[in-house]
């Protein structure tokens, strides 16, 4: 029978690996304690939800104006009618479709605000989906105080749509910088 011998090379090298594995079992049960009883107490804050790449770019106009021969001097309203045509929207996300898309336009200054009528779109695919949008009038009670000269700078138009989780986002352009924003409006986590 062999001997068992301590202090040649493999008995040292079992006891050094005894030893690691002891002190790892410690440690991972010793950090898994640890880690339960901190999320016990300081529960984890929800991470926001992730913003969709989304793109609504600058919409196209058509107006209808009073003649100048028919305006009056205390008018302040010289539009009849304003149509907007908005831009394709783009979904660039790689793996997110996105959801019950509607578009509207909104004044910049009183919030007044309105939806494309009839548009619902059921889903955007991802990788670079796009859908038409829809030209629509303004009703004719947000078009108090437009001009010919600042009916750009006064609408700003808007894209809503659910993300996978259930929360709701609004995109808006503002087609005097072309610049647009993203915002979550609503966070009803679909469980």
């Amino acid at each position: 029978m062999v001997a068992f011998e301590i202090l040649s090379w493999y008995g040292t090298l079992l006891a050094i690996a005894g030893a690691y594995l002891l002190w790892a079992s410690v440690l991972d049960t010793g950090h898994r304690h640890y880690t339960a009883v901190r999320r016990r107490l300081f529960p984890d804050a929800p991470l926001p939800p992730h913003e969709p790449a989304v793109v609504l770019d600058r919409p196209s106009y058509s107006l209808s104006m009073t003649p100048l021969h028919e305006r009056l001097p205390e008018d302040d309203n010289s539009l009849v009618k304003l149509t907007i045509q908005p831009r394709p929207l783009h979904n660039n996300e790689a793996d997110v479709t996105i959801r019950e898309i509607t578009v509207g336009a909104r004044r910049r200054l009183s919030g007044a605000e309105c939806e494309a009528p009839g548009f619902r779109h059921p889903s955007l695919a991802p990788g670079g989906g796009v859908i038409d949008l829809p030209a629509f009038d303004i009703p004719v009670d947000m078009l108090h105080g437009m001009t010919e000269q600042n009916y750009q700078s006064e609408i700003l138009t808007w894209a809503r749509f659910d993300d996978p989780a259930g929360n709701r986002w609004e995109v808006v352009c503002d087609p005097t910088t072309g610049r647009q924003s993203l915002r979550l409006i609503a966070a009803d986590a679909v469980a």
